[in-house]
């Protein structure tokens, strides 16, 4: 999962005071999209592989506050449940040979899991929103190609400035990854990643071209796809 927070220093300004803020509700967009294909090593044949993931209108409710302590000192941490949101899936695997399959899913609701955090630095005035949510996926096709029942999508912005009204909105387009590389909140480096179904593959197939991998090619933490993350906070006091 993706934790941690430490905001660069920045300038001594006022900043607004969240200590009489006990939640923050609103709503997040979080996409993926990507496309791969390459050939089967030794066999002739070749693969293809697409991934379109998308929770729209996720609903956040953050409303566990907890003032942080260590490298979290003037931090004060707002996390919750992602309690419902429109969300669809359409990935697919083929084969050259005829085979393929696909796991999708539309559905308005609850995801099967879901949370989001965001982290206000007062002593900075910066703060940066976090989002993960999964979804159990119908497959069908060829039952060689099945690899789970469940896909997921997480993402992380950048380091915004706390407006004086706490209204925290903002978005970015940041690349996806399989795992987003080193520390994306410590680092300032927005990112969405993808896991479950067959994002691994996705992602040997994007980084190496080919099947199977050979050698040090497949890092698991070069961009493979486009993401997109939006969000809209606003305090409850």
């Amino acid at each position: 999962m993706l934790v941690g927070l430490v905001i660069a220093p920045a300038a001594a300004n006022a900043c607004a005071s969240v200590a009489g803020v006990h939640a923050l509700t609103g709503h997040a967009f979080v996409s993926f999209t990507g496309s791969a294909s390459g050939p089967i090593e030794g066999s002739g044949g070749s693969e293809s592989i697409g991934i379109d993931r998308k929770g729209a209108t996720l609903e956040l409710d953050l409303n566990h506050r907890l003032r942080g302590k260590g490298k979290f000192a003037g931090t004060y941490i707002f996390s919750g449940e992602v309690w419902a949101g429109t969300i669809s899936v359409d990935d697919a695997f083929s084969l050259s040979e005829g085979a393929s399959g696909e796991e999708t899913y539309t559905g308005n609701g609850a995801p099967a899991f879901g949370g989001a955090s965001a982290f206000l630095d007062t002593a900075n005035c910066r703060y940066v929103v976090a989002v993960n949510f999964g979804v159990d996926t119908p497959y069908t096709g060829d039952g060689t190609l099945r690899t789970g029942t469940g896909v997921s999508l997480a993402a992380v912005g950048d380091h915004d400035k706390i407006p004086a009204n706490l209204h925290l909105i903002g978005g970015v387009g940041p690349n996806g990854y399989l795992t987003c590389p080193g520390e994306p909140i410590l680092d300032s480096n927005p990112c969405v990643e993808i896991n479950g179904g067959w994002a691994t593959d996705f992602a040997e197939l994007k980084e190496c071209g080919s099947f199977p991998p050979e050698g040090n090619c497949a890092t698991g933490e070069k961009p493979i796809g486009d993401g997109k993350f939006l969000w809209v906070l606003k305090p409850g006091h």
